[in-house]
């Protein structure tokens, strides 16, 4: 039983790999905020250890924040500098924090 679960978890992860490789393909990081059009193998998906497939989502924030480099990068201002933080359109969701409440 244990088997014919992990074969059904490794097909379901085999199918994501190739839907997401798709969308990508496909134009819709062109059409979103990463504003990237992406060529790439679709068979890119096939490595069953997704190595492949991390490599080209590296690649495309990597791009990504070459576009963004005079705007610091695509982080905001209030992001710590010392702090390590991954190169993403969603950095520009985090909410600067709030200063001290007044007593």
């Amino acid at each position: 039983m244990g088997r014919l679960v992990g074969e059904h978890f490794c097909t379901h992860l085999r199918e994501t790999r190739h839907r997401m490789l798709a969308l990508i393909l496909d134009g819709e990081l062109e059409r979103s905020s990463h504003s990237i059009r992406v060529e790439a193998p679709r068979d890119l998906a096939d490595d069953p250890s997704g190595d492949r497939l991390d490599a080209l989502f590296c690649a495309i924030q990597t791009a990504w924040a070459w576009t963004m480099r005079s705007e610091r990068y695509g982080a905001p201002e209030h992001l710590d500098p010392l702090e390590g933080w991954i190169a993403d359109p969603s950095l520009s969701e985090i909410q600067e924090p709030a200063g001290p409440a007044s007593a």
